[in-house]
């Protein structure tokens, strides 16, 4: 009974450390994983996850709507244009467009049942990528991801490596030529992060590592971030590139627990969350990084985004999203 009883005050003291960093927990209506959280401005904003759960709210998240997706698949990945088309990836192949903020949604035309898609990334309402890995574990096939020219209505695909088991973790663009992505191997350590300069015709290996990178941000051509990814154990890692991806360096906080998601809103001020509840910023470029939250095991959280410098949420395990506007 004591045990139970102490509960209630420990509950107290981490929402209240929520609300002192400055970060705010909102009610989501469900407790389903959330794997991507994009917004298109400070008030409308879609989260998705497992089960095919799609959450879209209107007013900056003091209200949640579950959407329809027509799928029980789980979906782990969300890209926003320019001009509010919206794209989701996830397990069995499946890939999905809402043309009208969310409400509903679409299955493009792209049929791989064998491959868990674990991202897709749209430059323009013309021009996306999705890539994952294939879900039967065959070490011939090479690591492939798939691109559209027409928004969805028809795919290539285009070889990234010889067959060594290789998956995509995440892409990003920051023109229809210029991207990167990071890399994970079944059989052969060649993951890391890899850039094409062409469209994704040919990638060039700029740095490898095991365990494999989770995600990738770069805020202009020179300027971008990796975040660490955990298969064998707890690890934290975030590196820095100046140069485009040619030097890396390694700025990551003091943490044991893998960084799972990063955004910068300009080149100074960005923030990052991970496992065990954590979320980090930095004023800096990511030079030193300040943690926000304080250490709760099981609770991890997987995206994070900013509209601004002050509004931003974090979506992870749960159905848990937090706001913050300071």
């Amino acid at each position: 009974m004591k045990k139970a009883l102490l509960l209630i005050p420990l509950l107290f003291f981490f929402e209240n450390c929520f609300s002192q960093s400055g970060w705010v927990r909102q009610n989501s209506g469900t407790t389903s994983n959330l794997y991507s959280v994009g917004f298109i401005n400070a008030t409308t904003g879609v989260c998705v996850g497992t089960g095919g759960i799609i959450l879209k709210t209107t007013n900056g998240g003091t209200n949640w709507i579950q959407q329809s997706s027509g799928y029980t698949l789980n979906i782990r990945s969300l890209s926003v244009t320019s001009s509010y088309s919206l794209y989701a990836c996830g397990d069995s192949g499946l890939v999905l467009k809402s043309a009208d903020l969310g409400v509903t949604w679409t299955r493009l035309n792209l049929i791989k049942p064998r491959y868990r898609f674990n991202s897709v990334f749209f430059v323009n309402d013309s021009i996306g990528y999705v890539g994952g890995i294939d879900s039967h574990f065959d070490f011939n096939l090479p690591n492939q991801i798939f691109k559209t020219l027409d928004g969805g209505s028809s795919w290539d695909s285009i070889q990234t490596d010889p067959g060594w088991g290789g998956y995509t973790v995440s892409f990003f663009f920051l023109t229809p030529t210029l991207g990167w992505k990071t890399d994970g191997a079944v059989i052969v350590s060649s993951e890391g992060v890899s850039k094409t300069s062409d469209g994704g015709l040919n990638w060039t290996y700029e740095y490898s590592q095991s365990p494999p990178f989770n995600t990738v941000f770069f805020i202009d051509s020179l300027n971008g971030w990796l975040s660490g990814r955990s298969h064998w154990g707890n690890v934290s890692s975030i590196l820095r590139t100046t140069d485009g991806g040619n030097t890396w360096l390694d700025s990551s906080p003091y943490s044991t627990s893998p960084i799972l998601s990063i955004d910068f809103i300009n080149i100074r001020k960005g923030w990052a969350c991970g496992e065990s509840h954590l979320i980090f910023s930095t004023t800096n470029s990511g030079i030193n990084w300040i943690q926000q939250t304080l250490i709760q095991e099981g609770i991890n959280y997987r995206s994070v985004c900013f509209t601004d410098s002050l509004t931003g949420w974090v979506a992870g395990d749960s159905g848990r999203i937090l706001k913050t506007t300071n």
